[in-house]
Protein backbone atom coordinates (compact mmCIF):
# COMPACT_ATOMS: atom_id res chain seq x y z
CA UNK A 1 0.00 0.00 0.00
CA UNK A 2 1.80 3.62 -1.17
CA UNK A 3 1.60 6.13 1.62
CA UNK A 4 -0.51 9.16 1.60
CA UNK A 5 1.78 11.05 3.50
CA UNK A 6 3.88 13.71 1.46
CA UNK A 7 7.50 13.23 0.82
CA UNK A 8 8.92 15.74 3.63
CA UNK A 9 11.46 16.06 6.61
CA UNK A 10 9.30 14.09 8.58
CA UNK A 11 8.67 11.28 6.43
CA UNK A 12 12.65 11.22 5.45
CA UNK A 13 14.31 11.49 9.00
CA UNK A 14 12.41 8.32 9.55
CA UNK A 15 15.22 7.01 7.30
CA UNK A 16 18.71 9.14 7.65
CA UNK A 17 18.58 9.90 11.68
CA UNK A 18 18.04 7.31 14.44
CA UNK A 19 13.78 6.85 15.50
CA UNK A 20 14.66 8.89 18.73
CA UNK A 21 16.23 11.46 17.02
CA UNK A 22 13.53 11.84 14.28
CA UNK A 23 11.63 14.99 16.14
CA UNK A 24 14.43 16.78 16.67
CA UNK A 25 15.39 16.75 12.91
CA UNK A 26 12.28 17.60 11.99
CA UNK A 27 12.34 20.72 14.17
CA UNK A 28 15.76 21.62 12.81
CA UNK A 29 14.83 21.50 9.16
CA UNK A 30 11.57 23.69 9.84
CA UNK A 31 13.93 26.06 11.93
CA UNK A 32 16.46 25.81 9.16
CA UNK A 33 13.88 26.77 6.43
CA UNK A 34 12.34 29.54 9.20
CA UNK A 35 16.08 30.90 8.53
CA UNK A 36 16.11 30.64 5.12
CA UNK A 37 12.53 32.29 4.81
CA UNK A 38 13.91 35.72 6.78
CA UNK A 39 16.43 36.49 4.60
CA UNK A 40 13.98 36.07 1.81
CA UNK A 41 15.08 32.54 0.52
CA UNK A 42 12.10 30.17 -0.23
CA UNK A 43 12.99 26.64 0.62
CA UNK A 44 10.34 25.17 -1.20
CA UNK A 45 10.57 26.83 -4.50
CA UNK A 46 12.80 23.86 -6.54
CA UNK A 47 9.28 21.74 -6.23
CA UNK A 48 7.54 25.02 -8.10
CA UNK A 49 9.70 24.91 -11.05
CA UNK A 50 7.70 22.92 -12.80
CA UNK A 51 4.44 24.48 -12.35
CA UNK A 52 6.32 27.78 -12.32
CA UNK A 53 7.68 26.46 -16.05
CA UNK A 54 4.59 25.40 -17.31
CA UNK A 55 2.90 28.43 -16.44
CA UNK A 56 5.66 29.97 -18.17
CA UNK A 57 4.13 28.27 -21.54
CA UNK A 58 6.58 25.32 -21.80
CA UNK A 59 5.29 22.15 -22.92
CA UNK A 60 6.48 18.64 -21.35
CA UNK A 61 7.85 19.93 -18.23
CA UNK A 62 10.15 17.29 -16.66
CA UNK A 63 12.33 17.87 -13.11
CA UNK A 64 14.06 15.59 -10.84
CA UNK A 65 15.32 15.51 -7.28
CA UNK A 66 18.83 14.99 -6.48
CA UNK A 67 19.45 14.25 -2.82
CA UNK A 68 22.78 13.00 -2.08
CA UNK A 69 23.12 11.55 1.95
CA UNK A 70 25.97 13.08 3.01
CA UNK A 71 28.14 11.30 5.45
CA UNK A 72 28.78 13.18 9.31
CA UNK A 73 32.30 12.59 8.98
CA UNK A 74 32.56 13.84 5.31
CA UNK A 75 35.89 15.72 4.55
CA UNK A 76 34.36 19.32 3.86
CA UNK A 77 32.26 19.09 7.21
CA UNK A 78 28.98 19.95 5.33
CA UNK A 79 26.94 18.89 8.27
CA UNK A 80 28.83 20.10 11.65
CA UNK A 81 30.24 23.55 9.35
CA UNK A 82 26.03 24.18 8.32
CA UNK A 83 24.42 23.92 11.04
CA UNK A 84 27.21 26.31 12.73
CA UNK A 85 26.46 28.58 10.84
CA UNK A 86 22.73 28.68 10.91
CA UNK A 87 22.88 27.83 14.66
CA UNK A 88 23.40 32.18 15.73
CA UNK A 89 19.98 33.10 13.67
CA UNK A 90 18.15 30.08 14.76
CA UNK A 91 19.24 30.64 18.04
CA UNK A 92 18.17 34.36 17.85
CA UNK A 93 14.64 33.11 16.27
CA UNK A 94 13.84 31.26 19.73
CA UNK A 95 13.40 28.85 16.50
CA UNK A 96 15.09 25.50 19.07
CA UNK A 97 15.09 24.48 22.44
CA UNK A 98 18.76 25.01 24.01
CA UNK A 99 18.59 21.38 24.26
CA UNK A 100 18.47 20.73 20.65
CA UNK A 101 21.15 23.25 19.45
CA UNK A 102 23.59 20.14 19.88
CA UNK A 103 21.34 17.28 18.89
CA UNK A 104 23.38 14.13 19.43
CA UNK A 105 22.60 12.21 15.76
CA UNK A 106 25.07 15.41 14.69
CA UNK A 107 28.12 14.24 16.65
CA UNK A 108 27.32 10.93 14.80
CA UNK A 109 30.77 10.63 12.77
CA UNK A 110 29.30 7.77 10.73
CA UNK A 111 26.18 9.20 10.65
CA UNK A 112 24.08 10.04 6.99
CA UNK A 113 21.83 13.40 6.85
CA UNK A 114 20.18 14.64 4.31
CA UNK A 115 20.60 18.18 2.85
CA UNK A 116 18.13 20.13 1.22
CA UNK A 117 17.04 18.57 -1.99
CA UNK A 118 18.13 20.09 -5.39
CA UNK A 119 15.59 20.29 -8.21
CA UNK A 120 16.87 20.63 -11.45
CA UNK A 121 13.71 21.27 -14.60
CA UNK A 122 13.77 21.29 -17.93
CA UNK A 123 12.01 21.62 -21.57
CA UNK A 124 11.31 24.10 -24.12
CA UNK A 125 9.01 26.37 -25.46
CA UNK A 126 5.80 25.40 -27.39
CA UNK A 127 6.68 25.25 -31.03
CA UNK A 128 5.10 28.40 -33.10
Amino acid sequence: MASTEPLGPTRISRYTVPTQEAATCERIYHAVAAVFAEIGADATFGSQLPALLTAAGLEDVGAEVHAPLVSGDSPDGWVPLSFEHLLPRVRGAGLLAEAEFEPAFLADQKGRYLPPFMVTAWRQRAPG
